[in-house]
Order: C-alpha cells, then structure tokens, then sequence
C-alpha cells in the first residue's frame, strides 16, 4: 500500500506547487483558487499526472513551453 498524501499547508501550496511544476513560475499561481492548487498538487504528488497537462487546465494564459 502507498504512503497516505498529505497536503502541504496552505501558506506552502504555491510554493510546492512550483517545486513539482517546474514549467510555471510561481508568480503564475496568483489568482488560482485553493481548490484548484490542492487539486494540481495532489494530482502530481498522489496520481502521478503530467504536470504540463495540469498547467494547461488550470494556469490561465500557460502555454507549453517550445523547445
């Protein structure tokens, strides 16, 4: 059986949230709601989601990054 997932606090979230979604920058968190951070985060962290796939949903003007 995994480990259970525990949320980082609030205070924390955008900050983890960068760490685990290195494509966005932090300042691209402002204006997301609670929800929707806890949401990415714990799609990422528990379920193994593609954090670009996630940043398209949920970041408002991202775009992937050309290479």
């Amino acid at each position: 059986m995994g480990s259970a997932y525990i949320a980082p606090v609030r205070t924390k979230i955008k900050d983890e949230l960068a760490r685990v979604m290195p494509m966005i920058k932090r300042s691209d968190l402002t204006g997301i709601d609670y929800w929707a951070l806890y949401t990415m985060h714990s799609e990422i962290v528990k379920s193994g989601r593609n954090p670009e796939e996630l940043a398209r949903k949920f970041v408002k003007g991202y775009t992937k990054a050309k290479k």
